[in-house]
C-alpha cells in the first residue's frame, strides 16, 4: 500500500552558494517547512531582496520494503530546484509554484542525506521575472516521501494523481470519464473505482482494466452549485492484484455545468450567477509565501465573510489546499500561470511546462472554471510573436482539458483592437481608473465602449482598485493620497458601475489582501502593494472591505467608517455608516438618533464637540461604536508624508497656482495641455519615466501619451495627474511642479 510521510521538520538551511560537498559540511540554520529566505527583505522596499541559489539539507532514516519504490514530492520550490540523495543528482524542476516528484529508489539507504538546492536568481527562461510582487525563494510548501509498490498509479506524470475522473454533460445526461495511468502494469491487475456521495455512501462501484478509459453514466447527480450548495463526491481508485490492494488514490469531484453569455454574463447549472469577487496572492506579512495551512484557512474565512463568489488566484498556481477549500465552500476559481508583464526570450518551454502542470494537477477541482494564459503581458508593448505564442498555449490548454475555457488579463493600455484579445475564449482587463489613470467615472464608459466595439468578446474586469494605508484619512479624499477614505470612495463607485453591467462575465477586486512587492516605496509602507481590502497580516479589515460585504454578504451588520481617524480637526463632519440593512440610526454622544433609510452607504451630518465624542450606529439588534476626539491640531498625522519632497507636500501647502488668462497651467486638462509639443517635451524632461514610472508598473515614456492612454487620463488636470504619479516617480517634487507650471504659463492656449 501507498505510504505518505511528511518531512517538513528538521531541515538545515545553508544560505550560501556552494557546491554540495561543501554545503553538506556547513552548520546552517535549523528550520521547518514551509520556508523562504525573503520573508523580511522581500517586504521592506528597495527592490534589493536576496536572489540566489541556496541549500536545504535533511537527514532521515528509511527502511524501504524490498521491491517498493520511494519518491519525493516537493509541493513548491521557488523558482528552480535540484534534488540530490546521498550525493547523487536525481531530479530538477523549473517553476516556483507547482509540485514535482523525483524517484529516490536507486540511491536510498538506511541513513540518507537529502539535499535540495533552490534558486530564485534572475533567469531568461523561467517565469515570472518581471511583476509587481516579490519572487520569494525557498521551499515554500510541504515536502513528502511517497512509498509505493513497483506497480502503482503513475507518479511521474506532472505530479498528478495517475487517475482521472472527469464529469461531463452530453445531451442532457451526466457522465464521468474514468482513466488511469499505471507504472509496471501486470496482467492480473485491475482498478476498482468507488464513487461515494457526500454522506459517505457508495453509489457506484466499477472495475477497470489498468490503463482503460471508460465513460460511465451518472444518473441525476446532486450538482455542485456554488455558494448555495457545494456538493462533492468522493472518488477512490484502488489498484488491485488478486484481491490485494497495491496502491490507492482518492480525491473529490463535483458535477456542475457552466456557460457564458455575451450580454448576461456567467451561468452556473443553467442559472444566471454573476461572478463578483476578489484576487488573491499567497503571501503574509513577515512570512512571505511560506504560509501555513492555518493561514490559508484564515484567508478562506475572510473571503467568505466579504461574500465573494469568485477568487482569481494570482498570478501562479496556488496550494492544493486552497483549491480544496474552494471546492468545499463553493467558490469559483480563475487560476493561471505566471507568464506576466514581459515575455521571456527563452521562456516558451517553461510557459508550456507550467501550464501543463497546472492543468494536470488541478483538473479535478470543480471550483476551477478557466485557465489563465498570461497577465499584462504587453506591459512594455506588444512584441512580435506574442499572438502566435498565446495561440500555442491556448491550443495546449484545450488539448489537456477540453472542458474549460481559457482567459487572459490584459493591461489597460492594450488596444481594444489588438489581436491578442481574440486568442483566448474569454478576455478581461485590468483597469485602474481613478488610481493610475483617469477618473473612476470613466470605468463604465470604457467598459461600454469595449463591449460595443467587440460584441463577440466575453469581457471581464480582472483588476481594479487603489492603494490604501489604514493610517491615512481625509474628508476630501483624492487619487494618490493613499487614504482608507479614497479606497472606500473608489470601490463604492466601482461597485455601482459593475452592478449596472450584467454583461461582465466576472469581476475581481485587486486585491483581497495587501501583499509583498519589494520594488514599491510608497504610501508610508515600503515593500507592499496596499490595494488589499485587508492588511497583509490579516489583522485589519479596511473600510472598503465592508462596502463589499454590504453589497455581497447576507450576514447582517453595521460598520462605522474612519474608525482609525481618532484625532479630528473638523467640527462639522459627514459620518458614514456601511450596512446591508435597510435603515441605520446614528447617535452622537447619546443624543436623539438620526435615522436614514437606504442601501449600503449611509452618510450623516454631525457637529462634533471639543474633546471626546462617542458615535454609535444601530440597525435593529446590530450596532457599532467608535470614539473620536475633536482637537485643535492633529499635526497632520493622518496624511501620507513624503520622504523626499514629493509633490504631495506641494499640494498640502501650496499657494494659489499661477494661471494667467489665455495661458496654460497645471489646472488645465491633460488632453489640452499635451497637444502642445513644447509642453510635452517639457513634461518628458522634468518627469522622465523610470522603472516604476507612475502610470502603472513599468510603462515606457514613448507610450505615455498614446491614444489609448490619453483616453484614460485626458480628462484629469495636470495637477491631479502629477499628484497621482508622485508616489511612484521620485522626479516629481515641489520644485519640478512649480517649474512645469511656469513653463505652461508661457504657452498660449489655442484660440477658439
Amino acid at each position: 500500500m501507498r505510504k505518505i510521510t511528511p518531512i517538513d521538520q528538521n531541515w538545515n538551511f545553508i544560505k550560501k552558494t556552494l557546491p554540495l560537498e561543501e554545503a553538506s559540511k556547513e552548520k546552517g540554520i535549523e528550520i521547518n517547512l514551509p520556508h523562504t529566505w525573503n520573508n523580511k527583505d522581500g517586504q521592506d522596499g528597495g527592490n534589493n531582496y536576496v536572489r540566489g541559489k541556496f541549500w536545504y539539507l535533511h537527514s532521515f532514516a528509511y527502511h524501504l520494503k524490498e521491491g517498493n519504490e520511494l519518491w519525493l514530492e516537493v509541493e513548491a520550490a521557488s523558482q528552480k530546484a535540484e534534488v540530490y540523495i546521498n550525493g547523487e543528482l536525481v531530479g530538477s524542476h523549473e517553476g516556483g509554484y507547482s509540485a514535482f516528484r523525483v524517484n529516490l529508489t536507486p540511491f536510498v539507504k538506511d541513513e540518507n542525506l537529502l539535499a535540495i538546492s533552490v534558486d530564485n536568481s534572475p533567469s531568461d527562461s523561467i517565469y515570472p521575472q518581471s511583476a509587481d510582487f516579490t519572487f520569494y525563494g525557498g521551499l515554500t510548501r510541504h515536502v513528502l516521501l511517497i512509498e509505493v509498490p513497483s506497480s502503482h498509479f503513475a507518479l511521474d506524470h506532472f505530479a498528478d494523481f495517475g487517475f482521472k475522473a472527469v464529469p461531463f454533460l452530453k445531451d442532457g445526461e451526466w457522465y464521468i470519464e474514468l482513466s488511469s495511468s499505471i507504472t509496471n502494469i501486470r496482467n492480473d491487475e485491475k482498478v476498482n473505482v468507488t464513487i461515494a456521495n457526500q454522506e459517505g455512501n457508495a453509489i457506484y462501484e466499477i472495475a477497470l482494466a489498468p490503463g482503460e478509459k471508460r465513460n460511465i453514466h451518472a444518473s441525476s447527480p446532486h450538482l455542485w452549485n456554488g455558494l448555495e450548495d457545494p456538493y462533492l463526491y468522493q472518488i477512490q481508485a484502488d489498484l488491485v492484484q488478486k484481491e490485494k490492494t497495491l496502491d490507492s488514490v482518492s480525491f473529490k469531484i463535483g458535477f456542475r455545468s457552466f456557460s457564458f453569455d455575451k450580454e448576461k454574463g456567467f451561468f452556473l447549472n443553467g442559472k444566471a450567477y454573476p461572478l463578483r469577487g476578489v484576487a488573491k496572492h499567497q503571501d503574509f506579512k513577515d512570512k512571505g509565501s511560506a504560509v501555513s495551512d492555518a493561514d490559508l484557512r484564515l484567508d478562506m474565512s475572510l473571503i467568505q465573510e466579504v461574500g465573494a463568489n469568485i477568487v482569481r488566484l494570482s498570478h501562479y498556481q496556488h496550494s492544493q489546499l486552497f483549491y480544496d477549500l474552494a471546492d468545499e465552500n463553493g467558490l469559483i476559481i480563475w487560476t493561471e500561470v505566471p507568464c506576466i508583464s514581459i515575455p521571456l526570450e527563452n521562456g516558451l518551454a517553461n510557459w508550456e511546462s507550467q501550464l501543463t502542470e497546472l492543468i494536470c494537477q488541478c483538473q479535478e477541482h470543480p471550483s476551477i472554471i478557466c485557465w489563465g494564459l498570461s497577465n499584462e503581458i504587453t506591459l512594455s508593448g506588444e512584441k512580435k510573436g506574442q499572438v502566435k505564442d498565446h495561440q500555442i498555449l491556448n491550443d495546449l490548454a484545450h488539448q489537456l482539458d477540453p472542458t474549460r475555457p481559457t482567459t487572459m488579463a490584459h493591461i489597460s493600455s492594450l488596444s481594444i483592437d489588438s489581436s491578442l484579445i481574440k486568442v483566448p475564449d474569454l478576455s478581461a482587463y485590468n483597469l485602474y481608473f481613478g488610481w493610475y489613470v483617469g477618473m473612476t467615472s470613466q470605468l463604465g464608459p470604457w467598459l461600454d465602449n469595449f463591449h460595443k466595439t467587440n460584441p463577440d468578446i466575453y469581457l471581464g474586469l480582472s483588476e481594479y482598485g487603489a492603494d490604501a494605508n489604514p493610517l491615512y484619512h481625509s474628508l476630501t479624499p483624492q487619487a494618490g493620497d493613499y487614504t482608507e477614505s479614497y479606497e472606500l470612495k473608489l470601490h463604492y463607485e466601482a461597485l455601482k458601475t459593475i452592478q449596472e453591467r450584467p454583461y461582465l462575465w466576472m469581476t475581481s477586486v485587486w486585491n483581497m489582501f495587501d501583499f509583498g512587492a519589494d520594488s514599491r516605496m510608497e504610501g508610508g509602507n515600503p515593500g507592499f502593494n496596499q490595494k488589499g481590502l485587508v492588511t497583509a497580516d490579516r489583522k485589519l479589515k479596511k473600510d472598503a472591505f465592508y462596502i463589499y460585504k454590504a453589497f455581497w454578504s447576507k450576514e447582517p451588520f453595521v460598520h462605522l467608517t474612519e474608525r482609525r481617524y481618532v484625532e479630528r480637526v473638523e467640527k462639522e463632519e459627514t459620518i458614514q455608516v456601511i450596512s446591508n440593512l435597510p435603515f441605520v440610526e446614528l447617535s452622537l454622544n447619546g443624543e436623539k438618533p438620526l435615522r436614514q433609510e437606504g442601501k449600503y452607504l449611509f452618510p450623516f451630518q454631525v457637529s462634533l464637540k471639543e474633546g471626546k465624542n462617542i458615535i454609535k450606529a444601530t440597525s435593529g439588534i446590530y450596532s457599532d461604536q467608535i470614539e473620536v476626539n475633536l482637537v485643535i491640531d492633529n499635526q497632520g498625522k493622518y496624511i501620507c508624508k513624503a520622504t523626499n519632497d514629493l509633490v504631495s507636500n506641494w499640494f498640502e501647502k501650496k499657494d494659489d497656482v499661477s494661471a494667467p488668462e489665455g495661458m496654460f497651467s497645471i489646472l488645465d486638462q491633460v488632453k489640452d495641455v499635451m497637444k502642445s509639443k513644447e509642453a510635452l517635451m517639457a513634461f518628458m524632461k522634468l518627469f522622465p519615466m523610470g522603472s516604476n514610472g507612475g502610470m502603472g508598473d513599468k510603462p515606457k515614456s514613448n507610450q505615455m501619451f498614446d491614444d489609448n492612454i490619453m483616453t484614460m487620463i485626458g480628462g484629469k488636470t495636470v495637477e491631479n495627474l502629477l499628484y497621482m504619479m508622485a508616489g511612484q516617480n521620485k522626479n516629481i517634487n515641489e520644485k519640478t511642479v512649480k517649474q512645469f507650471n511656469q513653463i505652461l504659463n508661457t504657452i498660449p492656449k489655442p484660440k477658439k
